[in-house]
């Protein structure tokens, strides 16, 4: 249409915001939702809080900045029914039910168009109200898309590929008194990195806003505040901006009177719902529908609408809707990937898994049996079965409680073993490094206008590329108090929103915590006989005394004791037989790894073999537990060796037949040849 703007058609509209028109499903007013006098009505719950707020705004607002998820789907009423649609033609629908007869759309993409009218009104008509106001030839620059302007012969602008005149169009909308309308300005958010030229007029756009917002009655002369046809209330003729976020745009053009922000949420779980009985529409049959609304409802937390009908997308046949929605929703949030929770491999390592474990971890039998009782339930589904609907929560959590050193961070890495088959794939964290106040961001990512937006945190950003997988976070009593906050949430709805608002499902993660918690109040544990069920009874009551009061009394967080439920582990101390077979295991691992990474075989004489097991099992080496046994190893035996296998060439065979020190007081060993 030479010289004219172009009307959009709905179905160019709809593929530039895609929708569920593949079919539009919609439901009656009077099908499960109360019949309201108006759907804009403030006090009607069935509306996004938006919707309404933009609608109460219209007589007032001059400016409106719209952001959040501006690009989602939304319930919105056509005649008797409601239907999910896109925020552009909510904008048209909320517009035309206060009178106006034009909504015209602008991006840096596809220029200036109409994008609704209504049907008493021509193409023509708006071009020449615009006209009033806007030069026709400025007019023609700005409907004609970038790619089409280049190959015209129309005269470029020095400026380059700006769009001149586009506040014009603005004072002609504000100003217009004989059809009402409205500019809506998208995708402003990505034009940071467009040409200045545009960015420069972008700029006298947003000014121009400012001007229009200030003004009170008049501008150019002309009425701001119109009057609707049939006596309508009085209002203003709004520039709307869709933008991501709020400081996308200037503060001097997002604050003052005359200019509203007004937030686009992800829909909470009212609206979720609502949601999901219009996409459950002739999917399912109907005496199901309600239970499984409110089963997508739960299971999409954090989640857009319009993930909400991608997700009902991936979900297949109607026939399977029933039993696979929250199944659909992981799809859609994680992709396909591989569950090793589901495969039959896992089962039989369970089946194997007390003998699997007892190898890693030495004198924690009791702790193996604990262990292995959650892991089954864990990979059975059976975390929160006596809750009716399905739960969010991880696979499964584990809280070890004992003395250092005596296997809690070895059973993590046994069990990522036996579920993953490579404790590599273990993502651990320790918590002394999450003491401070900006703990919280380093695992969650910081939040908008703060350094490092954007990049997301250590833990979610782990999770969302292994959503199937075992956390640790190691000592955890030493990590700072807004990190609990974190803890909390992971534990009670298997979910974290990180800084850049995305949410990440820790589903089917498993959580384990390790803590030594109570081992102060338990005594001098290398005087404890744990063979005695007294004194080992005395043990336990007194380690779980003492987390309980962490949880309640020095952390005041009861609600995350109980969130931990019976899943707290008590590790027994090492010291006895126990310590002994742990020191003999460690001395063979240290001999063979000897063999095969320096090809020298060494043995170690029978009294010398004794001499050093006693040396490393003492009352002061095992207040350290197990880690206390590996570091006198590595002072008495693995560092003497390390001096003096340099002199010895592959192949060889040594004995050591004692152990003393060298001239400078160091450990040393007593070596022959074979």
């Amino acid at each position: 249409m030479n010289g004219s703007c172009q009307r959009r058609s709905d179905e160019q509209i709809l593929n530039e915001s895609p929708t569920m028109i593949d079919s539009p499903t919609s439901i009656s007013l009077n099908a499960g939702f109360e019949e309201e006098a108006s759907w804009l009505d403030a006090d009607n719950k069935n509306t996004p809080l938006w919707i309404r707020t933009l609608y109460a705004s219209l007589p007032i607002s001059a400016v409106t900045v719209l952001y959040g998820a501006v690009h989602d789907i939304h319930p919105i009423q056509i005649s008797e029914e409601l239907r999910p649609d896109t925020t552009v033609n909510a904008i048209w629908q909320i517009l035309q039910a206060s009178g106006f007869k034009c909504l015209l759309t602008f991006d840096t993409l596809n220029g200036l168009s109409i994008a609704r009218m209504t049907e008493d009104l021509k193409d023509d008509q708006v071009t020449k109200k615009l006209e009033e106001t806007v030069p026709s030839n400025v007019l023609r620059n700005l409907v004609r898309p970038p790619k089409n302007r280049l190959e015209s012969r129309f005269p470029q602008n020095t400026q380059g590929m700006g769009w001149p005149g586009l506040e014009l169009v603005a004072r002609a909308v504000a100003t217009s008194d004989s059809i009402p309308m409205s500019l809506l300005v998208d995708y402003a958010s990505q034009t940071s990195d467009i040409d200045q030229a545009s960015n420069n007029i972008l700029h006298e756009l947003m000014l121009t806003c400012l001007q229009i917002a200030n003004a009170h009655v008049l501008l150019d002369n002309k009425l701001l505040r119109l009057s609707g046809d049939s006596g309508s209330r009085s209002q203003r003729h709004p520039i709307i901006w869709l933008v991501d976020k709020l400081d996308d745009l200037p503060t001097w053009l997002t604050h003052g009177d005359g200019i509203r922000r007004i937030p686009i949420s992800n829909p909470s779980y009212d609206m979720r719902y609502r949601m999901a009985q219009l996409l459950l529409e002739d999917r399912i049959d109907e005496g199901e529908k309600d239970s499984v609304a409110r089963r997508f409802a739960d299971a999409t937390e954090g989640l857009s609408s319009r993930g909400m009908f991608e997700s009902i997308q991936l979900a297949g046949e109607s026939s399977s809707l029933s039993s696979e929605i929250e199944n659909a929703v992981r799809m859609y949030r994680q992709g396909l990937s591989e569950n090793p929770w589901q495969n039959n491999r896992l089962r039989e390592q369970l089946m194997n898994g007390e003998a699997t474990l007892r190898q890693r971890v030495y004198g924690q039998d009791q702790a193996v049996s604990r262990v292995l009782d959650i892991l089954k339930r864990s990979a059975l589904g059976l975390t929160g079965a006596h809750q009716k609907k399905a739960s969010s929560a991880p696979r499964g959590v584990l809280y070890f409680a004992g003395p250092t050193g005596v296997g809690k961070t070895e059973m993590a890495k046994a069990i990522t073993e036996l579920v993953f088959a490579d404790e590599r794939a273990l993502i651990r964290f320790d918590m002394s490094e999450f003491q401070d106040d900006h703990a919280k961001i380093r695992l969650i990512g910081a939040p908008p206008s703060y350094v490092g937006f954007g990049a997301g945190g250590e833990l979610t950003n782990a999770v969302m590329q292994r959503p199937h997988s075992i956390i640790l976070f190691d000592e955890m009593d030493k990590a700072g108090s807004q990190v609990y906050d974190l803890f909390l949430q992971i534990l009670s709805d298997g979910r974290l929103t990180d800084g850049g608002g995305r949410t990440v499902d820790f589903t089917d993660t498993l959580i384990i915590f390790t803590s030594n918690q109570g081992v102060a109040a338990a005594g001098n544990l290398l005087d404890l006989d744990m063979s005695d069920p007294e004194q080992t009874s005395r043990y336990e009551r007194a380690i779980m005394d003492a987390v309980k009061s962490h949880f309640t009394e020095t952390l005041n967080r009861p609600e995350l004791l109980g969130r931990l439920g019976d899943n707290i582990v008590i590790f027994n101390p090492i010291h006895g037989d126990e310590a002994v077979n742990l020191a003999v295991r460690f001395i063979e691992t240290i001999l063979s790894n000897i063999r095969i990474r320096v090809g020298i075989e060494v043995n170690i004489s029978k009294e010398a073999f004794e001499e050093l097991v006693a040396s490393v099992t003492t009352r002061s080496v095992l207040r350290n537990g197990g880690r206390g046994i590996t570091t006198e190893l590595e002072t008495r035996l693995t560092n003497p060796l390390g001096r003096i296998l340099f002199n010895y060439p592959a192949g060889s065979s040594l004995i050591i037949t004692a152990f003393n020190e060298d001239r400078l007081g160091r450990p040393d060993v007593l070596i022959e040849e074979l």
